[in-house]
């Protein structure tokens, strides 16, 4: 009966560690994830900043060739 009861207790103490073990594992990996995540907001950012940047650089090109053609007032 007690060696039964010691098998128990050492089978409940693994399952206790694996299940720790597994917890530390999803750990990981949801700081990765956030990480990774944190990684895509910041090249989004940059995207819409680049975007913004190449829209204002596209109106001033346009802007010049006009004036250049003649067919706009110089502002």
């Amino acid at each position: 009966m007690t060696n039964e009861l010691l098998d128990l207790f050492e089978e409940a103490k693994r399952i206790i560690d694996k299940q720790e073990e597994l917890i530390k594992m999803q750990q990981s990996l949801i700081k990765t994830m956030q990480q990774g995540l944190q990684g895509v907001e910041l090249n989004v950012l940059l995207l819409k900043k680049l975007q913004a940047d190449l829209q204002v650089e596209l109106e001033t090109i346009t802007i010049d060739y006009i004036d250049v053609m003649g067919g706009g007032e110089k502002v």
